[in-house]
């Protein structure tokens, strides 16, 4: 639509905080592996462990972050992540192993996992990438259950062992890390797919290799109806990956000048109680409030008009169109009677002076394209 306007440059570019809420995708996924033996085995020997139950399982929830986003680009240039739930789906074994000659039944379950995302501080991004020093998971809830009794009943009773990470954390599962440090282990990025007068509008995408370790060393179960001394080995290990999607609009320049004005705009064509368009007073860099304009005009050596644009440049185009009368229709004025092209460029500041053609009378009209 071409509006009387006059457009002004955006001004130097800084960053504005956006509230994030990522949706985690039906893609994310890890390897989940769990490994039960007995003995005091140095942790690096394998063999030790006689079962071992592996399963994919998938998370599902969101990730709630604060962005830092640059005001023209869209670019993240900085994040802090501040809660959410990491749901990791349920996973069930029945493994065996043996203590002595004595075999045993051991059960495991874990059940209703859920994770928070949270961060140091807010980290300046370089290329996208996230460190794994700055953000880390912290288990917030759900059940992780162990339970072992003897399948020939030399022993007498089962040793259940049940962590609820409500109230407490497990030897099982710690030294968390959704957001490992290593080059591109994990980022986030930003991409705009679409805009109006007014706003913005943006994706923004989060990846993340999952690298979930047990303690070290090994966790430990008793084993039921045994010496003290008898005990179980755990491992618990999830590796995978996650990614993350969600959408953020930001102000345009136009449109963060009318939030500054305090004005609830819908074209870009409303006037204030002067009858100036907001539309011209912001392409000039004025308050909302504005009741005139920095045109002269002057008549000693013919008719002219100086406008005066502001510092920081235009921030369109502007056509100039000329009538000799308001009869005639207003068509783009010729180029020799300005100091460059017609329109005029944007990013062009400072005075501009507006030559009328050799008539007696004229009348100027201004429009941009918005």
């Amino acid at each position: 639509m071409k509006l009387l306007v006059f457009a002004l440059l955006s001004p130097a570019c800084w960053a504005i905080e956006v509230p994030l809420d990522f949706t985690i995708q039906n893609d994310s996924k890890a390897n989940l592996t769990y490994r039960v033996g007995t003995g005091l085995t140095a942790i690096h020997q394998e063999a030790s462990f006689q079962d071992i139950h592996t399963a994919e399982v998938a998370y599902s929830g969101n990730i709630l972050a604060i962005a830092e986003v640059n005001d023209s680009t869209g670019s993240i240039d900085g994040i802090r992540f501040t809660g959410g739930a990491i749901s990791t789906a349920p996973t069930a074994a029945l493994l065996e192993a043996s203590v002595g000659n004595v075999p045993f039944q051991i059960t495991f379950q874990a059940a209703g996992l859920v994770r928070t995302a949270s961060s140091n501080e807010m980290q300046v991004l370089s290329g996208g990438i996230l460190d794994g020093d700055v953000h880390f998971t912290t288990l917030t809830s759900g059940l992780l259950e162990v339970s072992n009794y003897s399948k020939e009943g030399h022993t007498q009773g089962t040793v259940t062992e049940t962590v609820d990470f409500a109230t407490g954390s497990s030897d099982l599962i710690s030294g968390e890390s959704l957001f490992p440090t290593g080059t591109g282990a994990s980022s986030v990025g930003s991409t705009q797919t679409g805009s109006n007068l007014f706003t913005k509008d943006f994706s923004a995408s989060l990846f993340s290799i999952i690298q979930v370790p047990t303690q070290a060393p090994d966790a430990q179960i008793q084993a039921a109806g045994l010496p003290s001394n008898q005990q179980f080995k755990q491992r618990y290990l999830e590796t995978g990956a996650l990614s993350a999607s969600t959408t953020f609009s930001i102000p345009t320049a136009f449109g963060q000048w009318a939030l500054d004005n305090g004005l609830d705009l819908t074209t870009g064509q409303e006037k204030n109680e002067a009858g100036f368009p907001y539309a011209v007073l912001f392409a000039l860099g004025l308050p909302g409030s504005s009741t005139s304009l920095p045109i002269t005009f002057d008549h000693s050596g013919g008719p002219s008009a100086l406008l005066t644009a502001p510092a920081s440049g235009l921030g369109f185009p502007i056509q100039v169109l000329y009538s000799p009368d308001l009869e005639t229709d207003f068509t783009p004025l010729n180029s020799s009677y300005l100091p460059g092209n017609n329109p005029i460029s944007r990013g062009t500041s400072g005075s501009i002076a507006i030559s009328f053609p050799t008539l007696e009378t004229g009348f100027l009209r201004f429009a941009v394209n918005l």
